[in-house]
């Protein structure tokens, strides 16, 4: 069986080829960050193996496709409304993580200055946010 691309922009078959690329985009996202965390835990568990900067190429190809697809035939793939995610718990989460890699960072430091080290990162975090988002 062929499958003729070219006939309809409503194919089905274009359909899934659009969804199974937004679910490997989540998929390879979800990895990438994931080595993140594990280089961060681990310098160099993931770095000597494979290249974070091959993640990160196909995360870019993955991108084009979707945009592709996207601009072949927009009323066959409209985009989609983004899911509400509660803040609070993605923030926290967050927050938790790079804690816990900047403690991880601090580790063979003096005792006394960990909390120096993380009182001005988080001051410097603090007002680098204030900047950005400032509402005047």
């Amino acid at each position: 069986m062929r499958i003729n691309f070219k006939s309809k922009s409503n194919s089905p078959y274009l359909k899934v080829a659009y969804k199974l690329l937004h679910d490997s985009l989540f998929l390879i996202i979800l990895f990438f960050l994931g080595a993140l965390i594990m280089e961060g835990i681990l310098p160099g568990i993931i770095s000597s193996h494979i290249g974070l900067y091959k993640i990160i190429l196909a995360i870019a190809i993955n991108l084009s496709a979707i945009t592709i697809f996207q601009k072949k035939s927009p009323r066959a793939f409209p985009l989609s409304s983004a899911v509400k995610l509660s803040r609070g718990k993605i923030f926290w989460t967050f927050l938790f993580i790079i804690f816990a890699l900047i403690l991880n960072g601090l580790i063979r430091l003096k005792l006394f200055l960990i909390p120096m080290f993380v009182f001005l990162i988080a001051a410097s975090i603090y007002f680098s946010y204030k900047v950005i988002f400032e509402t005047a």
